[in-house]
C-alpha cells in the first residue's frame, strides 16, 4: 500500500468493520436481518477481503476466516432449501 499512513489506515478500516461484522453476524452465523440477500453479499465480501489481503501479502486477521466458516453452513442450508423449494414446485406429486 502507497498511501501515507496506509498500515494505521488499514488497522483502523479492519477494527471498523470487525465491529460491524460483530453487530451484523449473528452467533448462528446468519444475518441480524434474516435476509438471505444479504447475508451472501456479506459472505461474498469477506471472501474477497480475505483473498485481497492475502493477495496483497497482509496477514488476514483472524476474525475474518472464522465469520466465513460461521456463515458458510446456514448459506448451505439456505441453498439447499431454496433448492428443494424449488423442485417441490416444479414437481406435481399429487394422487
Amino acid at each position: 500500500m502507497l498511501l501515507h499512513d496506509s498500515d494505521r489506515w488499514l488497522h483502523q478500516g479492519l477494527k471498523l468493520l470487525e465491529a460491524e461484522i460483530i453487530r451484523q453476524v449473528l452467533p448462528d452465523g446468519g444475518h441480524a436481518s434474516r435476509n438471505p440477500s444479504m447475508q451472501l453479499a456479506i459472505f461474498a465480501d469477506l471472501i474477497a477481503l480475505q483473498e485481497t489481503l492475502a493477495a496483497a501479502h497482509i496477514l488476514v486477521p483472524g476474525w475474518i476466516p472464522e465469520t466465513i466458516d460461521k456463515m458458510a453452513p446456514l448459506l448451505r442450508a439456505l441453498r439447499s432449501e431454496e433448492h428443494t423449494s424449488e423442485l417441490q414446485s416444479r414437481v406435481d406429486i399429487s394422487y
